[in-house]
């Protein structure tokens, strides 16, 4: 069973919760994990120095690139992590850390920043 998200007077908590499928008894099949990254569904969550990107700074929320948005991200990631399944679309964390901080807004686009979720939980 799913976890679901907790809430506050102001709405739902990001980050907290989980309401992930971890896919275990897929994640160890290649075919499966290279046909997730291809598949229009999947989420990617950048990551950059341990940062997360996320949208507002007042009210900051959870950032995903997805499709042809995810691609330049995706070519120039250190590390892609299958992190699991959520409503049936796969959610990857992508390692941006070896850019410089320019050119990982440059990979993921404009409207969004880097920020450590303890800052904004």
């Amino acid at each position: 069973m799913m976890e679901s998200v907790p809430t506050s007077p102001a709405g739902p908590i990001p980050y907290t919760g989980c309401s992930l499928d971890r896919a275990a008894q897929m994640r160890s099949d290649p075919a499966w994990v290279a046909a997730r990254l291809l598949d229009r569904q999947t989420r990617f969550v950048p990551v950059w120095n341990n940062r997360n990107l996320v949208s507002d700074p007042d009210r900051p929320q959870p950032c995903f690139l997805m499709g042809e948005q995810a691609s330049l991200a995706l070519e120039l990631a250190d590390e892609v992590v299958l992190l699991g399944l959520q409503d049936g679309a796969a959610i990857f964390a992508i390692d941006l850390s070896p850019l410089e901080e320019v050119e990982a807004h440059q990979a993921v686009g404009d409207g969004a920043t880097f920020r450590d979720l303890r800052e904004v939980g």
